[in-house]
């Protein structure tokens, strides 16, 4: 049976067009590799991911299913981050994933029946669905008794990082567009000394900058919230607890596959977040799932399974 190292190696070999950042397969295969190891999940006959993107987690989750069944919005959504399922669909049949089947559809009306998969899977899809919580109940619907959901989602602390990682974004854009010009332009610098009016290009400059990040100086929010600030009140664990409750639903296990805050470490330099998690897989697997290191890492996750009434 095939790994999921060997998947990364065939996706990076097969389909490298659509990795939508450098090491994008290597980094996604660690982190679904520790969640399903961190997590002790089984072999199932049936799994389900939700919002699968490219294709990259079915094919994932196909080294420990006999079927994986995927959905994603059926077409591109900048609004939900979804690339659609034409991704999935050319990436499947790219690397000859059989034993899945693929469908256009959202997390709030899963078009499946019943108790029909074992294990459902949403590696960074929830933050992203307006409805949540009829998201979890769709999610625990379709769940076969005995069955799991496994939920990876932005930690507390990777939201509250983001402004940092917003503001070095910023200042590099802004850095690039400030040099200086080779051919001098009449309203530029010249104008503002004598007129003391802004020059043009400062002014719109400010305009773009403004029109592209409406809630600066803080970050747009990341997923389907309203403002910074309710992403990040509800990116806290109990947030999240209260809404597994609400939905039926216990969280027998709660661990980190990703430690490393990204935002932070990619202002030091591009490459470090991936080099570190590389080097600490082993702190991982052992660190992962204990207090307090569970909640200093960039990301959640959570192993939920039916209330028993």
């Amino acid at each position: 049976m095939t790994r999921i190292p060997g998947i990364v190696t065939e996706s990076e070999r097969l389909a490298p067009e659509l990795q939508p950042w450098p090491r994008y397969f290597e980094r996604r295969g660690m982190e679904i590799s520790l969640a399903l190891e961190l997590a002790a999940q089984p072999r199932v006959a049936r799994a389900l991911d939700v919002g699968c993107g490219n294709g990259f987690s079915m094919a994932a989750l196909s080294t420990m299913a006999d079927e994986v069944v995927g959905f994603d919005l059926p077409g591109v959504s900048p609004l939900t981050h979804s690339v659609g399922i034409k991704e999935a669909r050319y990436y499947l049949a790219r690397m000859g994933i059989g034993r899945t089947m693929l469908m256009a559809a959202s997390a709030e009306q899963i078009p499946l029946t019943d108790c029909s998969v074992d294990l459902v899977f949403a590696m960074y899809v929830l933050e992203h669905v307006p409805d949540k919580a009829k998201a979890l109940g769709e999610m625990r619907r379709v769940l076969r008794p005995g069955g799991r959901i496994i939920l990876l989602l932005p930690s507390f602390l990777d939201r509250l990082l983001a402004p940092l990682a917003h503001w070095h974004y910023l200042a590099s854009r802004l850095a690039v567009r400030l040099r200086p010009r080779k051919t001098p332009q009449p309203d530029d610098e010249f104008t503002q000394r004598a007129t003391g009016i802004p020059s043009t290009r400062r002014a719109s400059l400010a305009q773009e900058l403004l029109a592209k990040n409406p809630s600066f100086p803080l970050p747009d929010p990341h997923g389907a919230y309203s403002s910074y600030w309710e992403e990040l009140t509800g990116s806290r664990t109990r947030v999240w607890a209260s809404m597994f409750r609400e939905a039926g639903l216990d969280a027998t296990h709660c661990f980190c596959p990703y430690l490393p805050p990204h935002g932070l470490l990619a202002i030091i330099h591009p490459r470090l977040p991936m080099w570190l998690f590389i080097k600490t897989q082993e702190v991982h697997r052992r660190l992962g799932g204990m207090e307090p290191f569970r909640r200093l890492g960039a990301a959640y996750g959570f192993v939920l399974e039916p209330r028993i009434s």
